[in-house]
């Protein structure tokens, strides 16, 4: 199960999850996620608020996401973008 505890080691945005909304939850959750997937803190904190505006916000009220999911997600946008 995950739980907001490790990713607020990295950033405290909120104690709690939330999705399907704009919040300090929803943030928290998608840094959450992309930190359980590539177990990269860099990553994470480079992409979670853009994952959360284009994926995390637009969870339905009951979800499931699957690992390949949030990695093809992080691929498509990392690969999509011009290197800065």
């Amino acid at each position: 199960m995950l739980v907001p505890d490790s990713s607020r080691a990295l950033k405290d945005c909120s104690g709690a999850f939330c999705w399907a909304r704009e919040d300090e939850g929803s943030l928290q959750l998608a840094l959450a996620l992309l930190l359980d997937v590539t177990g990269e803190t860099e990553t994470a904190l480079e992409w979670h608020e853009m994952f959360c505006r284009k994926y995390v916000q637009e969870l339905s009220d009951t979800w499931t996401v699957p690992e390949i999911d949030i990695a093809l997600w992080l691929y498509c946008f990392e690969n999509s973008r011009p290197a800065v």
